[in-house]
């Protein structure tokens, strides 16, 4: 491979990392205003609803329901919370998860 091609992919896995870690920081500014009274600051389950860290990669569709359409006591945030600002909720729940 030439050296061009291989600054060019090092860039590319740069340029991604930096958007992973700026909607994970993203993500933690619109938990803290918007998730943390009912499922804890950081992250920290006070014990009184789901534990989002328990949430799997492959569980995507599943948090995008529940928060857009409700569960249990929770409302719906369709309307409230832009696609941006799901994936960016997304990637910082991933970041902090147990797995």
């Amino acid at each position: 491979m030439h050296k061009r091609g291989l600054g060019l992919i090092i860039v590319a896995l740069w340029a991604g990392h930096a958007l992973a870690d700026s909607d994970q920081a993203a993500g933690a500014d619109i938990y803290a205003a918007n998730c943390a009274v009912c499922h804890g600051d950081g992250l920290r389950n006070p014990g009184t609803s789901f534990d989002l860290k328990d949430l799997k990669n492959g569980e995507r569709a599943r948090f995008d329901t529940s928060v857009l359409e409700g569960k249990g006591q929770m409302p719906p945030w369709r309307g409230s919370l832009s696609p941006s600002d799901m994936d960016a909720l997304w990637a910082y729940i991933r970041a902090n998860s147990y797995d």
